[in-house]
C-alpha cells in the first residue's frame, strides 16, 4: 500500500479505536463515522475536546432529539472548530430556517444544515435553500417514488453549485438514466449517485464511464458493492483524477488491509462497510487533487463527502453492520 494511504487509514483506525473507548455505549456505526471526519481532514482526535462538544449537544437537547441519534458526528465536527458552540448554534440557526421554509423537521434537515455550516461564512442561507428546494422539486416531479428526504442533502450540495437549476436537473437525469442502465436493481442509489457526479462540472458521458468502469472492476472481487450506500460512496471516486485500475487496487487493497485488523468494528462482520470506508479513505487521501486549481471554494471534495458520509447514517445504516 503506498505510504500516504497507509498513513490515512491507519489515522482512521487509531480516530475509531480512541472514539470507541471514550464513548462505549455508542454504536459501531457513529464512531466510524466519527473516526472519518477527522481522518478526511488529516485530524489526529483531541479526545477531551470532543468530550467537551459532545457535552454541550446532550446540555441543549432532550432525550428524544434527533440531534442525539448524530450527538457523535455532531460533536466531531464541532470540535474540529475553533469555537463548538458556535458551530453548533450556526447548525440550529439553519434547521429553523429550514423547518420555516420546508415545513418539516427531521433528521435530514440537521445533514442539511451541516452542509452550510461547512460552507463559507458569508453565504447567502435563504438564497441556497430556496435553490436547493427547487432542485429537489424537479428531482421529485421526474422521479416521485425514487425522490423522499434523504434526496434534500444531495440537493443542497448541487444548489451550491453555480449551475442554474434546470441545467443541474437535467444533467442529473441524463446520468441517472445512463446509471440505471448500467447498474441493475439499484434505482435510488443510481439516483443518488448521479447527484454525486452532476457536482463535478465534467461531461456526463465522461464521469459516467469512468464510474461505471469502476464499478465492473471492483464488482469482479466483490459483489457486496450492489449494496446501495457503497453504491452511492463509490461515485465520490469520480472526484479522484488517476488510472481507474490504480483506483480499484487501491480500494482493494485498502479493504484487503481493514480486513486484517481486529478491534476496528469492521472485523470479521460487515464486509460491504469495510470496503465503503476502504471507498472513502481512497477518495479521502487522492481526492482533493481535482480541485486544486479550483476557483469555486464551495466544490472541494472533502466537504462533499463528509456530507455524504454523514448523510448515510439516516435510516437503516446500521444494518450494513450485519
Amino acid at each position: 500500500m503506498k505510504k500516504e494511504l497507509k498513513r490515512k487509514v491507519d489515522l482512521f483506525l487509531q480516530n475509531k479505536k480512541e472514539i470507541k473507548s471514550a464513548f462505549k455505549f455508542e454504536s459501531e456505526a457513529n464512531c466510524l463515522l466519527g473516526s472519518y471526519l477527522y481522518t478526511d481532514l488529516d485530524k489526529e482526535l483531541d479526545i477531551q475536546k470532543l468530550k467537551d462538544a459532545h457535552k454541550i449537544v446532550i446540555d441543549k437537547t432532550n432525550f428524544f432529539s434527533d440531534y442525539r441519534f448524530v450527538s457523535i458526528i455532531l460533536a466531531s465536527k464541532m470540535a474540529m472548530t475553533r469555537n463548538p458552540l458556535k458551530y453548533y448554534n450556526r447548525v440550529n440557526e439553519y434547521r429553523e430556517i429550514l423547518k420555516k421554509k420546508k415545513k418539516f423537521d427531521n433528521l435530514v434537515n440537521i445533514f442539511t444544515s451541516l452542509i452550510l455550516c461547512d460552507c463559507e461564512e458569508s453565504i447567502n442561507a435563504d438564497k441556497y435553500i430556496d435553490k436547493e428546494i427547487k432542485i429537489f422539486n424537479l428531482m421529485n416531479d421526474k422521479h416521485p417514488f425514487l425522490t423522499d428526504d434523504e434526496d434534500a442533502p444531495f440537493a443542497m450540495l448541487l444548489a451550491l453549485s453555480d449551475k442554474k437549476e434546470n441545467r443541474i436537473d437535467k444533467e442529473v437525469e441524463e446520468c441517472y438514466k445512463i446509471l440505471s442502465k448500467n447498474i441493475k436493481h439499484a434505482k435510488n442509489a443510481c439516483q443518488s449517485m448521479a447527484c454525486v457526479l452532476s457536482i463535478l462540472d465534467t461531461p456526463v458521458k465522461e464521469k459516467t464511464d469512468k464510474i461505471i468502469d469502476i464499478y465492473n472492476k471492483i464488482k469482479m472481487h466483490k459483489k457486496y458493492v450492489d449494496d446501495s450506500f457503497v453504491l452511492t460512496v463509490l461515485a465520490t471516486l469520480i472526484f479522484i483524477d488517476k488510472d481507474n485500475k490504480e483506483i480499484v487496487d487501491d480500494v482493494l487493497e485498502v479493504d484487503k488491509y481493514i480486513g486484517s485488523k481486529k478491534g476496528t468494528g469492521l472485523w470479521p462482520f460487515g464486509r460491504a462497510t469495510r470496503l465503503l470506508f476502504s471507498i472513502l479513505l481512497v477518495e479521502s487521501t487522492y481526492g482533493d487533487e481535482v480541485y486544486k486549481d479550483t476557483k469555486n471554494s464551495i466544490a472541494v471534495s472533502s466537504i462533499i463527502v463528509q456530507e455524504i458520509v454523514t448523510l448515510l447514517l439516516v435510516s437503516n445504516f446500521l444494518l450494513m453492520m450485519d
